[in-house]
């Protein structure tokens, strides 16, 4: 019923209040899909409940031998979500997906690389087995994957060379499908581990071009500062991002505002 709610993005918070004192009551029965569909759907709907949060991670544990990659993933995204860094959990987590980690979808492998970078969790092997297999497996990676797996390398300060190298080859054949937000954190992970690749930057800015108005404001300022970053002077797109942020400007955060004027300065 909870996953149900979270598919469709109902907010009943009474029923989903009932919901959660029931299935602390009974997660002792729940089988591993169970518990994954009742924390999936708690992030999803942002529920909050920490004594619930606790419940999942013991029953999870308890049951992480049948757990598939799926479930890992979707366990550690809940977990992400909440910022909810429960050690013994994600060590189990890490633990099961790597003898696991060729049952995973790419999907899965994206996910569960956002979840332990959003936590800040530096798990050096379980990294290195996302990146081999997300190189074996980049035909399946779609746009949301790849920026995932970007964003969770420079959030962990992890160069793998290799990765991003095969990442940015896949990265620049399926730009045209890039909405914005892949767009800006794929030019903020390349500038934070400073990988220098001149036509990726050429094809973000190119794709950044066509969906100028439809960026939020941080995005803008992260490209800007991007770019910046690199000295890569692309005048077609920072007069864009200027104007549309003049357009905007009283909408303008501090960090926007600095990282915005920090990048025009930088590039003169």
């Amino acid at each position: 019923l909870a996953w149900a709610y979270a598919k469709l993005g109902e907010h009943d918070i009474p029923l989903l209040a009932a919901i959660s004192a029931e299935a602390l009551k009974k997660i002792e029965f729940f089988d591993p899909q169970n518990i994954v569909n009742m924390a999936w759907a708690m992030a999803k709907l942002a529920v909050l409940d920490l004594p619930l949060l606790d419940a999942i991670s013991a029953a999870s544990i308890a049951r992480l031998s049948k757990f598939h990659g799926q479930n890992i993933s979707n366990t550690a995204w809940a977990c992400a979500m909440f910022q909810y860094n429960n050690e013994p959990l994600m060590t189990a987590l890490s633990a099961q997906a790597l003898p696991t980690i060729k049952q995973f979808n790419a999907q899965d492998l994206g996910n569960t690389a956002w979840a332990f970078a959003a936590l800040l969790l530096h798990d050096g092997p379980l990294m290195a087995a996302i990146a081999a297999e997300s190189i074996q497996r980049l035909e399946e990676l779609q746009p949301q994957n790849v920026t995932n797996l970007a964003w969770a390398c420079a959030k962990l300060e992890m160069a793998d060379i290799p990765l991003f190298d095969a990442w940015g080859a896949a990265a620049m054949w399926m730009m045209v499908d890039f909405n914005p937000q892949n767009l800006a954190n794929t030019s903020w992970a390349i500038a934070a581990i400073c990988y220098h690749h001149v036509p990726l930057l050429e094809a973000i800015s190119e794709a950044s071009l066509l969906l100028m108005t439809k960026f939020l404001l941080q995005e803008l300022s992260n490209i800007a500062w991007s770019y910046a970053h690199f000295s890569y002077h692309d005048v077609p797109l920072l007069k864009s991002i200027s104007a549309e942020a003049m357009a905007r400007i009283e909408e303008l955060d501090a960090q926007d505002l600095a990282n915005i004027a920090w990048s025009g300065a930088t590039l003169g």
